[in-house]
């Protein structure tokens, strides 16, 4: 099929109606976004949020349309063109969706194997934090930033997943201490270990582990203990570290002075 059968001649394009239509689509697309905006402002704040995504939606709508119409100013009308445009948007939107296809393969496979699951605590590329929401096509994360992100399935797929509660209810919480090197060892340890216990949002089992390791500098205390829930992970780091250094404080047990050699991976 000649191209000169798809298309008009170059003098029978009706370029004045092709020109009409495009106008109307963008100053239609514009007035939509000032109108649904002005709109949504005046809404409360609970409603606000279901409008504004639906701006997006209205002016593609609106392109499409003008696509629609614009389109017989210049193809011929018939069945076969109608098949050849048909097949040629296709192709290009099969290239366009293949990465969601993709994604989308991959939540089916990740529903059935179940590496992750909704309330669990995951890391991916540097990111940490709850499972909200699992769709076909991604992931929700919610940080405890209060940020959500948003994770496509295919990236799980070839990136490593740290997976820390892998369905269960607590979390292993993981706090440091960095302490002068010149102390009483087995008085810090009973310290560390006291506090951890006594805290009524750590988990008795299982057993609260400590271990010990000296660095340039210092000795460097990790302190491993589960939390009872693992929403309950920050405030549980946070209340064993506040009442440790006080009550190694009051033993006479001061913290090291830095500079002193430091991983930021607590092994």
């Amino acid at each position: 099929m000649s191209t000169s059968s798809i298309v008009h001649q170059w003098e029978n394009i009706d370029f004045k109606s092709i020109f009409i239509i495009l106008v109307t689509a963008w100053v239609s697309a514009g007035l939509v976004r000032i109108i649904l905006r002005a709109f949504a402002q005046a809404l409360p704040d609970r409603l606000r949020v279901y409008v504004l995504p639906w701006i997006p939606a209205f002016r593609l709508g609106i392109l499409i349309s003008a696509i629609m119409l614009a389109a017989p100013h210049i193809i011929r009308p018939s069945t076969e063109n109608a098949l050849a445009l048909i097949g040629t948007v296709g192709l290009a939107l099969g290239f366009a969706v293949k990465d969601y296809v993709s994604s989308v393969v991959a939540g089916i496979i990740a529903l059935f194997e179940r590496d992750y699951r909704v309330g669990d605590w995951i890391e991916l590329g540097g990111h940490y934090g709850e499972v909200k929401k699992i769709g076909f096509r991604a992931i929700h994360l919610a940080t405890i930033d209060d940020n959500e992100i948003i994770v496509p399935h295919a990236q799980l797929l070839t990136s490593p997943v740290l997976n820390a509660t892998s369905g269960n209810v607590g979390l292993q919480c993981t706090v440091g201490f960095f302490l002068h090197p010149d102390h009483d060892a087995d008085r810090a340890n009973a310290i560390l270990l006291e506090v951890t216990s006594a805290s009524e949002l750590a988990a008795s089992e299982p057993p609260i582990k400590i271990s010990v390791s000296e660095i340039p500098g210092a000795t460097r205390y990790i302190v491993r203990v589960y939390a009872k829930d693992s929403r309950d992970q920050y405030r549980l780091k946070t209340a064993v570290t506040l009442r440790a250094k006080a009550e190694l404080r009051k033993a006479g047990i001061m913290s090291a002075v830095y500079p002193f050699s430091v991983s930021s991976n607590l092994k």
